[in-house]
């Protein structure tokens, strides 16, 4: 975790106010890891596959600047 958090450490010296990623909806300890991080729900997406399924994601976003939100 301690590199994640000097990412986002760089993020915020650079000005950036947030921070959003998808993620495959079944990688859960990804999901926990960005939860842990900061990271909130944001959307969910259905993408079509070869076999007529389809692949679900998570949107998360990251607030890295309280003011403007």
């Amino acid at each position: 975790i301690p590199s994640y958090k000097k990412f986002i450490d760089l993020l915020k010296l650079q000005g950036f106010q947030t921070f959003t990623l998808e993620v495959l909806e079944h990688n859960t300890r990804a999901i926990h890891l960005y939860e842990k991080l900061g990271f909130v729900f944001q959307s969910r997406y259905s993408y079509p596959v070869r076999d007529f399924s389809f692949s679900h994601s998570v949107v998360m976003k990251l607030i890295l600047d309280k003011a403007c939100h």
